[in-house]
């Protein structure tokens, strides 16, 4: 597992309830990326701060994107559920 940054970190206390949902969610299952999720600032930034990625579900096509938490975001979502962050 990757230890995060102290950037990471940084952000991760700051995190509104919204973002640290969708993290825990992502940290444990892959989800299907909508068009108004990527126009959503707020969580826009979890992929922007490296805790969240995406990929096409086909690499040749553009077709639907699905997005998961990286391991570092495993491990900060960890952290948030323990009450370490």
């Amino acid at each position: 597992m990757s230890k995060p940054k102290k950037e990471q970190i940084a952000f991760a206390r700051t995190m509104s309830d919204r973002q640290r949902r969708t993290l825990r969610v992502l940290a444990d299952y892959p989800s299907y990326l909508s068009a108004s999720e990527v126009a959503d600032a707020e969580l826009y930034a979890l992929i922007q701060h490296r805790l969240a990625r995406t990929q096409p579900t086909n690499p040749e096509s553009s077709g639907p994107w699905l997005w998961f938490a990286t391991d570092t975001g495993k491990v900060i979502a960890r952290k948030q559920t323990n009450g370490a962050l």
